[in-house]
């Protein structure tokens, strides 16, 4: 089983923020400026699991940065690339762990022989990259019980010393205080993004005031993902936590501290070429973090979902908050008479968000079953659009003009979406 990242149970400061959701105050984002809009990457896991190398990671920067029809992926924003499991040399340390005494993490010197010249290379290119801590590999065996301490201020003096850019923290080690770690990561002096990746004992809590506070820049809120269609859609759903409809509106992210439901499985088998835009579309409507896992180095495959991974509308959506992270407008389930796959949640599915600062929605419908169906965007369960409502076709690039009351979509393909830019006309707006 792979555990890069466990599932975890929200506790219950998280679950109170049910209550509190109509009157929570949502803080500007953390203090160090870092992650204000959803991070946008690559990392090793999905693609390669331990057979990541340090060449292998070069060739990802270097996809990074290559132009395709005069555009580049840094360029539309994915700025870093993260090293997953298996860069450690397990069992290399004392008691048969992978630190020496002093708390430094040993590394496994054949796959990486010097990740200090990856970062600075990484770096030249205007790449940002991460690392990874509380492993499942040598899952911190042989380390100082209880005192964990001096391993977790060796990993944070290793991460700046080397030039990390942000890690992960996973949960199958016994390091699980991302408030520690953030502690310690700030007291190196180096920015470091952090990604709660894990069953980690600190989550996001609604303080006295009623202000959302975030220990991290993101926080994985699934089991792990695969390349499979059930396990994109279950995935997502963990963002409903009780998986009721609505409670996307307990506003998970905000700017500096962002949920989502592992990273992308875009462009890997066997999920076809439909599935992958409507995986991409769903993440970016619920504003989640786009980490790329296909191998960047491999030109065809890029080319293959360029026209997903590259859409410059659907990365606008994305990046875009205006107060609302995601919401499920609307779903069919099999309590309404629908037919639904067995193992999913519904026939279908729309999730939308706020956008250009609310004057906008932009909405992802998606067909999770298995035969083609008819159902449609109803505005008032929108609200604030009015009757009268100008979409645009998110992936086609296309204006589709003026629809009243609702938008139909007809006979939508298994496991296809329509992702669209909704408009109030004007006149028709009741304010």
């Amino acid at each position: 089983q792979d555990l890069n990242c466990l599932c975890f149970e929200f506790p219950q400061p998280l679950l109170a923020m049910r209550v509190l959701a109509p009157t929570l105050v949502l803080a500007a984002g953390r203090p160090d400026g870092l992650a204000t809009t959803p991070p946008m990457g690559w990392r090793s896991w999905n693609g390669f699991h331990g057979s990541i190398t340090q060449e292998i990671l070069q060739a990802q920067v270097d996809g990074l940065v290559r132009k395709v029809k005069g555009t580049s992926l840094l360029d539309l924003g994915y700025g870093r690339v993260g090293l997953d499991d298996y860069w450690q040399d397990c069992g290399a340390g004392i008691n048969g762990s992978f630190h020496d005494a002093q708390g430094h993490p040993l590394i496994n010197t054949t796959a990486f022989p010097n990740l200090t010249a990856f970062n600075s290379y990484a770096h030249s290119k205007g790449v940002l990259t991460g690392w990874y801590m509380n492993n499942c590999h040598c899952k911190e065996e042989g380390e100082l019980e209880p005192n964990w301490a001096p391993q977790m201020e060796g990993d944070t003096a290793a991460i700046a010393a080397m030039g990390w850019d942000g890690v992960k923290i996973d949960g199958c080690g016994p390091s699980h205080d991302t408030q520690l770690w953030s502690d310690l990561l700030n007291k190196t002096g180096r920015q470091t993004l952090i990604e709660n990746c894990g069953n980690n004992k600190t989550f996001p809590y609604v303080d006295a005031e009623g202000v959302l506070q975030c220990p991290h820049h993101m926080w994985r809120i699934s089991t792990d993902i695969e390349a499979k269609w059930d396990s994109v859609v279950n995935n997502l759903q963990m963002l409903l936590h009780e998986r009721t409809p609505g409670m996307a509106e307990w506003q998970l992210s905000q700017p500096g501290c962002w949920a989502y439901p592992d990273m992308l499985e875009v462009g890997l088998a066997p999920l076809t070429h439909t599935e992958s835009r409507s995986h991409f579309g769903l993440w970016a409507v619920t504003s989640s973090p786009l980490i790329l896992s296909l191998d960047l180095g491999n030109e065809a495959a890029v080319s293959a979902v360029w026209d997903i991974i590259a859409n410059e509308e659907a990365l606008a959506v994305n990046q875009d908050y205006a107060g609302l992270s995601t919401k499920l407008i609307s779903q069919c389930v099999r309590e309404m008479g629908c037919t639904v796959p067995v193992g999913l949640p519904a026939q279908w599915q729309i999730w939308g968000k706020p956008i250009a600062n609310r004057s906008k929605w932009a909405v992802v419908a998606v067909n999770m079953g298995d035969t083609p169906v008819d159902f449609e965007v109803d505005f008032d369960t929108i609200g604030g659009l009015g009757p009268e409502v100008h979409a645009r076709d998110v992936w086609a690039h296309k204006n589709l003009g003026k629809f009243s009351m609702n938008f139909p979509i007809d006979q939508l393909a298994p496991h296809d979406s329509k992702f669209l830019i909704l408009t109030g006309d004007p006149d028709s707006v009741v304010v």
